[in-house]
This record gives C-alpha cells, sequence and structure tokens, in this order.
C-alpha cells in the first residue's frame, strides 16, 4: 500500500495522469535498428505495425485502445532528445531501443522521468539493476554464452581462437565473456568490416584443429567469413548472438556454401511447428513478399505483449507498468516467454542452428 501511493505520488510529480491511458512509442537511435524508413518499410517497423494491426483486429465494439506511435525525425538527432520529444507528445511507455547501447543509454531518463522502457532485442545483463525501468524480451549475453560454452566444450581438443572487434563494444564483451571461461583461447583482433591480417591468417593455418567463434554482427564478420572460406572451409565457426536473423534473406549463398561447419545461437526456431510461428511466417510473407528477419519477429512478439498488458490493465498506466513487471508468462509468435518479477530479461529458450544456405537449422 505504502509503495504504490509513493509511486502515484512521484507519477503526479513527473507530469502523469495515473487514469491516463497507455500511449506506447517507438524511439531507437539509427535508422538500421527500426527507424522509421522513407518508404515505412523496415524490417522491424513491419514486426511492430503488424502486431498493432492484429491487436486492434482482436478489439471488442467500444473497447478502449491503447496508443501506438512512432517517434522519428528529418534529422540526426540524440536518442535523449527524441526521449524528449516522446515525453512532450505524451508517450508514457517507450519500446523501442533495440540495442543494450539505445537501452542503456535511456536507462537514467526513464527512471528521472518514471517511464518503463521495454527493447525488445537488448541482451545487456541485469539491466534493471542498475536501470529499474528497463526490461528486455531478449535473454542476456551470458546466457547465450552459456550455449555457445556448452557446445564448444562437445568439440573436444580444438584450438579455439575468438574474432574480437576492437572497435565494437558488443564483441568486446562477448569475447570477455568467452575467454572467462575458455582461459586458453586466443583473441584475432580486427575492425568493424574488416580482415584479419595475413600474420592471424597464417597463425589459423598452422592450427591443426581450428574452432573459429565470431563474437561481433554478422554483416561486419562478412569480410572474415569470406577470407576463411577458403582457408578453413571445414572448420567449425560459431558466431554470435547477434546473428539470429534469417540467412533465408541473405544474399551471398556462395559464402555459406562453402561453410560446412557455420553455427551460431537463436532464440526463434523459424522452423517451429507452432501454429502461431506457422501463421506469423505465413502472414508476413503474403503481406511483403519476404520471409520474416528474427528481429521481426520479436519485434511482433514485444509490442504484442505490451499491448496484451495494457489491454488487461483497462489502458491504465501504473497498472499497465504492474503487469509488465509481473512474474508471467507469455506465448509469441517466437516461442515461450518467462519472466519471473525480479530479473530485466525474458526467459526463453536458447537453440544452437547450423547456418546452411537454406536457412536455420536447429541441431541443439
Amino acid at each position: 500500500m505504502k509503495r504504490t501511493l509513493f509511486l502515484a505520488i512521484v507519477m503526479i510529480l513527473n507530469g502523469h495522469n495515473l487514469m491516463a491511458s497507455v500511449m506506447i512509442c517507438q524511439v531507437a537511435h539509427n535508422y538500421r535498428y527500426g527507424l522509421m524508413t522513407e518508404d515505412r518499410n523496415d524490417f522491424r517497423i513491419n514486426g511492430l505495425n503488424m502486431a498493432y494491426e492484429d491487436y486492434k483486429k482482436s478489439l471488442k465494439r467500444n473497447e478502449e485502445i491503447a496508443k501506438f506511435e512512432y517517434v522519428d525525425s528529418q534529422k540526426d538527432i540524440s536518442l535523449l532528445e527524441q526521449l524528449e520529444l516522446a515525453k512532450n507528445r505524451g508517450c508514457n511507455l517507450i519500446i523501442g531501443l533495440h540495442t543494450s547501447q539505445n537501452a542503456l543509454t535511456a536507462g537514467a531518463w526513464l527512471v528521472r522521468n518514471n517511464i518503463l522502457g521495454v527493447s525488445s532485442t537488448a541482451t545487456a545483463s541485469d539491466m534493471n539493476k542498475y536501470y529499474p525501468n528497463l526490461i528486455s524480451a531478449m535473454v542476456p549475453s551470458d546466457q547465450f554464452v552459456k550455449n555457445m560454452l556448452s557446445f564448444i566444450k562437445k568439440k573436444k581438443g580444438k584450438d579455439v581462437y575468438i574474432i574480437r572487434f576492437v572497435d565494437d563494444v558488443y564483441s568486446r564483451i562477448i569475447a570477455a565473456q568467452i575467454k572467462d571461461k575458455i582461459t586458453d583461447a586466443i583473441f584475432l583482433d580486427a575492425e568493424n568490416g574488416g580482415d584479419l591480417l595475413p600474420q592471424q591468417i597464417s597463425k589459423l593455418r598452422a592450427s591443426k584443429d581450428a574452432l573459429v567463434i565470431f563474437s561481433g554482427f554478422f554483416f561486419p564478420s562478412l569480410p572474415i567469413l569470406n577470407q576463411l572460406s577458403d582457408v578453413l572451409k571445414d572448420n567449425i565457426m560459431l558466431g554470435s548472438p547477434e546473428w539470429s536473423f534469417s540467412f533465408k534473406l541473405f544474399i551471398r549463398k556462395d559464402i555459406l556454401k562453402k561453410l560446412s561447419n557455420l553455427y551460431t545461437t537463436i532464440v526463434w526456431d523459424e522452423n517451429s511447428k507452432s501454429t502461431l510461428t506457422k501463421d506469423f511466417i505465413k502472414n508476413y510473407r503474403k503481406k511483403f513478399k519476404l520471409f520474416p528477419h528474427q528481429k521481426t519477429a520479436f519485434s511482433y512478439d514485444t509490442l504484442s505483449m505490451i499491448l496484451n498488458c495494457a489491454r488487461k490493465s483497462k489502458n491504465l498506466v501504473d497498472k499497465t507498468y504492474e503487469c509488465l513487471r509481473s512474474k508471467r508468462s507469455y506465448l509469441g509468435v517466437t516461442g515461450n516467454f518467462e519472466f519471473d518479477g525480479k530479473s530485466s530479461h525474458a526467459i526463453k529458450k536458447v537453440y544452437i542452428t547450423r547456418v546452411t544456405a537454406d536457412g536455420l537449422v536447429v541441431v541443439e
């Protein structure tokens, strides 16, 4: 009772109306991570739009609708400036904040303004330890690393090399988490989107049985994958969690065909037999003539979860916040989400998949 009264006072002091309806706004500081594109056809935006359309179709007559809109601009402004724009529009629940950098940058602002922020894909561990107003629908990076380590452990006798992009914070974090458990692993440093040096290639050639781990994003890793497709085409290579997109969309099939032992970690089995998954893929392909990106599906599920809580809470802001912070489960197109009411992240199954020219195949 005391806590509820305290939160009510704080929200009033911050200009919030407890009886106000939920107004959800998408904020992301980088067009690649979900800002509105000129043709309004961004892969994350597609997922958000589909979720909102399906939500509106499910409403009963005279049932109040939760508002959802995008905060975008015609010029390059900072994430914090976008958040101020959102607040001035009356937004009281922020979605987007897709990267860990976006989410953590927003963290202090969300606390200061007592607004809840929900990221679809941020993986920074224990975000709410420092920023209690942050929630992520994605599992934390250490859960991905745990699965990667389990996979590596089964491949005994390998010389483990970690491709670390020195100008990418995320890559350095993943690399450090792996190195902490595999102390004899060897770092091979490169720049984002750059090649390995000749001496690094020579080191890999000299290894009898190399296992190469990529700790960064997929597209910056592509030049090195192309290099290694000739040098180590039969060796095991393992991609980072940020390789979580559909390889059905990837154009350079020639590279994938050369790599017989390329794996990655994902949280959505796009070949699932789930009716929700199959219907989502069918509807998406019908609408956009494309196979959905992994992050399209996560954007869909994240907004759907928020709208589900808003609907249960009669669109009241404080009740919606309570729902999103509570212990609960949610079944979406990417599978089951569990929230324990304590961690900032969802609890989901993580898969190891083989990357092929025809898509991702779950192996464990």
